[in-house]
């Protein structure tokens, strides 16, 4: 009797699995289809970049765009990229890999990340001028799902951080300004229907921008400062990018850490 209750056993723990890795597969694919909607919804305009753009602009700003841009290239219009890393759910918690994919619309808000660990997929959005966070666990069962508008908030500041990965979004423009603070950091100003993002954006002695700081919603309530940090700059193409890329809370003395990615591949589309 015992040996068939194990049998029974061993076949429930394959099929679950069996069903886990199919449920994921599929979960993905659909997510990786909602992506590429997002890369396809832009016509390629070949509009390029000009050192007369720069005119005007604080001092630290100009100084980076000219080590990050050249003269006469392209304006990205969106961007996909693969990432490594480590992530954790809580302060003081144990670190877990994180494996992820972002698809990028970078001529107008717009972005898709799917962050995969060993136990849930989670998704963080801004599409179609709103903000969601999704998380599954195993790929089966959904036990998050946030929304709202200080979702929209923080999913658009996110996109306006990470525009460092397609940096030619970073240029003023009509929704876009530069506001000088000192020689080395400046504020980014960014409109965007009812919204204001502000950020405070520090340079470091080679001129690229080191630190990122805003005050965005924490857990979906109250806004708390919200940190990041980059590093490792690599020239990719045309640009000059982070490779790394990490993310706190500002929590005083304690470790806010909770994100730390490393770029591994990335494409651009113009």
């Amino acid at each position: 009797m015992a040996f068939w209750i194990v049998i029974a056993l061993c076949c429930g723990i394959v099929v679950f699995a069996a069903l886990v890795f199919i449920e994921r597969r599929q979960l993905h694919k659909r997510l990786r289809k909602q992506g590429q909607t997002l890369l396809n919804s832009h016509r390629s305009h070949r509009e390029t970049f000009h050192a007369d753009q720069l005119d005007g602009l604080p001092k630290p700003v100009a100084r980076y765009f000219r080590l990050v841009l050249q003269e006469g290239q392209p304006l990205i219009r969106k961007a996909y990229l693969w990432h490594t890393g480590k992530f954790r759910m809580r302060f003081g918690g144990n670190w877990m890999s994180i494996r992820g994919e972002e698809y990028f619309s970078a001529a107008r808000p717009g972005f898709l990340w799917i962050g995969k660990t060993k136990w849930f997929t989670a998704v963080d959005s801004f599409m179609q001028q709103h903000g969601r966070l999704k998380i599954w666990l195993l790929g089966l069962i959904r036990v998050v799902l946030s929304r709202g508008p200080k979702i929209d908030v923080s999913e658009l500041q996110r996109w306006l951080g990470e525009a460092v990965w397609f940096p030619t979004s970073l240029l003023p423009s009509d929704h876009l300004q530069w506001l000088p603070l000192d020689d080395t950091s400046a504020e980014l100003v960014y409109l965007y229907h009812r919204y204001i993002i502000r950020y405070v954006v520090h340079f470091n002695p080679e001129g690229y921008i080191e630190k990122m700081e805003t005050d965005r919603y924490y857990n979906g309530r109250k806004l708390k400062r919200w940190v990041a940090f980059l590093s490792d700059y690599k020239r990719l193409g045309d640009v000059m990018i982070p490779e790394t890329v990490s993310a706190a809370w500002d929590l005083g003395k304690a470790d806010g850490t909770y994100a730390v990615f490393h770029v591994d591949y990335i494409k651009y589309g113009y």
